[in-house]
């Protein structure tokens, strides 16, 4: 048995969903804004051991976020952190 879920990405008078600590967006940092710019992210992978990785990815502040990702035991990994593919999903909600 499966169960599903309808998420929504607007609030009130469809205005896109933010936190209290979401800053605004600059000027010029809008779709219309970015209309025609490249974006660029970069991401640093270091194999750990077996399966077990590690990404850094750089934010436009200059912050380093790292996350790690594992494999279950039955292709060789501990199961340790989600999969690569749980992050995909994931960014797809996001």
């Amino acid at each position: 048995m499966t169960a599903e879920r309808t998420v929504t990405m607007t609030g009130p008078q469809h205005r896109p969903v933010i936190g209290p600590g979401t800053p605004m967006p600059l000027p010029g940092d809008t779709p219309e804004g970015r209309a025609g710019k490249v974006t660029r992210k970069t991401a640093r992978i270091q194999i750990l051991g077996d399966h077990l990785k590690v990404a850094e990815v750089e934010s436009r502040t200059g912050k380093v976020f790292r996350f790690f990702s594992d494999e279950p035991p039955a292709i060789g990994g501990r199961d340790e952190y989600p999969q690569p593919l749980h992050y995909l999903v994931a960014a797809v909600g996001f």
